[in-house]
This record gives structure tokens, sequence and C-alpha cells, in this order.
């Protein structure tokens, strides 16, 4: 979600190669439970090769103080 809401609407492969150590699997499960639950939109552009962009939704990108929040936690912890 942090890397949606740093660099906005983003495709698999770019978001894939910001998160360090993530398998696929694990990467497009992790989409799909967001997806599910209304934080984040998959669209299909209509490009060759076909290519799919996940974007936060309203609610997705109301998470961003929280997420900051978790981030300062967490540098402030190690």
């Amino acid at each position: 979600m942090y890397r949606l809401l740093e660099d906005g609407p983003t495709g698999f492969s770019a978001l894939k190669r910001e998160i360090d150590g993530t398998s696929s699997k694990t990467l497009a499960e992790s989409l799909d439970h967001l997806e599910a639950a209304g934080i984040v939109r998959r669209a299909q552009l209509n490009e060759q090769p076909v290519r799919v962009e996940y974007r936060l939704t309203k609610p997705g990108r109301s998470l961003d103080p929280v997420i900051v929040e978790l981030i300062t936690w967490g540098t402030n912890t190690t």
C-alpha cells in the first residue's frame, strides 16, 4: 500500500520490483485480498502486451496517515 500511496497507479511488475523479497504469488494474493476489501482497484489496460495496473481507492487513500504512523513507529523502534 505504501508504494501505491507514494507512486500512484502502478503495474504488477513495478510493484514486485519495489517490494524486496516477495514472490509473485504472495504479491498477487495480497493484491487480491486488498481488492476484495475495497482498498485497491485493479484495471486491465488496453496495451500490447496487456498490462494490469493497481491503484488505491478512496478508502485505501484514507489509510495514508495510518501507514505514515506505522513507518514512523517502525523507524523509531530499530
